[in-house]
């Protein structure tokens, strides 16, 4: 066998062998992200079935939905990069399409005791929702974690109410759960006295 053709060959095979060892380091990378976020969740106290291996090393924003009505709380966790480029498009839909779509699954999740079901649709309303609010406009690029609450009274309808807390800095974790919860229920509380007509 030519010497040139042998070296060809040794050549693709050490490629294939780069491409295994390539595939290989992914699958490692993968299972390693996966296990730091179940971790980081687990210590956090939040669903470990919201793991995204693909997120667990990304910069990220957290977001908090609370449905008031159920106590129903979720977190959700963006590529900071890829959420603010969803933020500065414009949604495809109305502002009062997006935020009736929006309550209506909170509402729905909030029925819902698993809670998991058509994250990937609620993930594209909050960014669509958040785009359009007041707090978008005022909160700081820096500022990790943000809210949306669902109010419902009977003479207002449900009502969605955004807000941003720079708690815990800019370290990349989500609030505990408990913390989440401690902060939200003090604002329905503020809210309650603000406002008595989002209650009902």
């Amino acid at each position: 066998m030519p010497a040139e053709i042998l070296a060809n060959k040794m050549k693709h095979t050490d490629r294939n062998n780069q491409q295994g060892v390539m595939m290989i380091n992914s699958e490692i990378t993968d299972a390693a992200r996966a296990s730091t976020l179940r971790v980081l969740l687990s210590a956090t106290h939040w669903n470990h079935r919201l793991e995204n291996p693909q997120a667990a090393s990304q910069d990220a924003y957290f977001w908090y939905l609370y449905d008031q009505k159920s106590d129903w709380l979720q977190l959700l966790q963006f590529a900071r990069e890829e959420a603010d480029q969803i933020i500065v498009t414009p949604a495809i839909e109305s502002r009062e399409a997006i935020c009736s779509c929006l309550g209506q699954t909170i509402q729905m999740h909030g029925n819902d005791s698993d809670g998991i079901a058509q994250t990937q649709l609620l993930g594209t309303l909050v960014l669509w929702y958040w785009q359009g609010t007041q707090t978008h406009l005022v909160t700081s690029k820096e500022v990790r974690h943000r809210f949306i609450v669902r109010y419902h009274s009977e003479e207002e309808g449900a009502l969605l109410r955004p807000f941003a807390s720079p708690f815990g800095g800019d370290v990349n974790c989500p609030i505990p759960a408990e913390r989440v919860l401690d902060m939200l229920h003090a604002v329905v509380e503020a809210d309650r006295a603000n406002h008595p007509e989002w209650f009902g």
